[in-house]
């Protein structure tokens, strides 16, 4: 009975972990240990809830995702992928979020390197990697991380490019581009896309959480670098813009 009890609740704390992924620890532990011992006469023996730790999670907020077909009908994905230059890197580059591998995939079929990406659902890992495979690409590697809360697992300077695409919504978007900066290489640079601002957009976060082109401009100084996008963004239609990033 006792093992039962234990278990039962183990589970419910992991499933009220998510509702504890907003506050600021890096790790939550459960400090309302009274509340479900009144259910109880007394924890079960050897169940410790004060010692009872979890790991943070950090899936960035307004970031769930469509069905497939409908999420990559909102992007010209060749007018993006030809508009960073991506078919002129010849090393590697690192994505963060590879969702469906909208992305992941035209990328590295244009690079002369490997596409590092990384995803902190174990389902979009699954089902980019099934789509390389299908497609023939041997130059993907896939990880299952939390790179928000982990950083990428890449040697500074590696990469000649950072994908930060509809990402730099999440909680600390400074930090992420010094991630990507800590990445870059001579002559690398990081690629941002992100919803417009001055239009209505069938998808995308709210207003009040949706970065503009200044904004990004913006935390890329305190995050050491500069955009050299001509006339401020470029126009990634129908609903996109795009900034390119380099060290300042």
């Amino acid at each position: 009975m006792a093992e039962l009890l234990t278990r039962l609740l183990q589970e419910l704390i992991h499933a009220d972990a998510r509702a504890c992924a907003a506050l600021p620890e890096r790790r939550v532990q459960l400090l309302d240990a009274h509340r479900c011992e009144r259910y109880f006469d007394g924890w079960p023996p050897g169940f410790r809830p004060e010692s009872y730790v979890l790991p943070r999670l950090m899936k960035l907020r307004e970031s769930g995702m469509p069905q497939h077909d409908y999420w990559e009908s909102l992007f010209d994905v060749p007018l993006i992928v030809e508009r960073f230059g991506f078919n002129r890197v010849r090393g590697n580059v690192a994505e963060l979020g590879c969702g469906y591998g909208t992305f992941t995939l035209p990328v590295a079929a244009s690079i002369g390197g490997v596409v590092h990406t990384f995803d902190i659902e174990p389902e979009m890992a699954e089902r980019t990697s099934t789509r390389a495979r299908e497609a023939g690409l041997t130059n993907v590697r896939i990880v299952t991380r939390d790179v928000a809360a982990d950083g990428f697992d890449l040697d500074p300077g590696s990469c000649d490019a950072v994908l930060l695409f509809n990402i730099l919504h999440g909680e600390h978007p400074v930090e992420l581009l010094r991630e990507a900066e800590r990445l870059l290489g001579l002559n690398g640079f990081v690629a941002v896309t992100h919803w417009r601002t001055d239009i209505q957009t069938p998808r995308g976060p709210p207003a009040d959480i949706r970065p503009s082109p200044a904004q990004v401009v913006k935390w890329a100084a305190e995050a050491g670098m500069s955009s050299v996008t001509p006339t401020g963004a470029m126009d990634l239609p129908p609903w996109h813009y795009g900034l390119k990033l380099t060290r300042t």
